[in-house]
């Protein structure tokens, strides 16, 4: 008997499967460097700002220093907290399988920039 044609069905009914797996990957990789993006440049701009926080205009060089690393994103920044927030809508292949949103915050309190 042969059994060359079986194979290549189950093959052919696999292949979808294991394509949609290796691109759901890729794409859940590509947010998480994404989110590791946003977090480490919410935390660098949190200590520029905590160091620099007498300078005319800090506001405006926050803004303009998140928003020359990172695109399409919303700040919000509390002075009375010291609290910077940084969210953003991450634009994936499966954005609908998960949460697509990076929302990150720091706060400065104790002379320790604190994750949450």
């Amino acid at each position: 008997m042969n059994n060359k044609g079986q194979t290549l069905v189950v093959f052919v009914i696999i292949l979808p499967i294991i394509l949609f797996v290796l691109a759901l990957v890729i794409d859940l990789g590509l947010f998480s460097i994404e989110k590791r993006k946003v977090d480490n440049n919410t935390k660098d701009v949190l200590k520029y700002y905590v160091d620099n926080i007498d300078e005319d205009n800090i506001d405006t060089k926050v803004n303009n220093l998140l928003n020359s690393n990172l695109s399409n994103i919303n700040i919000t920044l509390d002075k009375e907290n010291m609290k910077l927030t940084v969210e953003k809508k991450y634009d994936g292949i499966f954005d609908i399988l998960y949460d697509s949103k990076i929302s990150i915050t720091y706060t400065y309190k104790n002379n320790k920039i604190i994750k949450g």
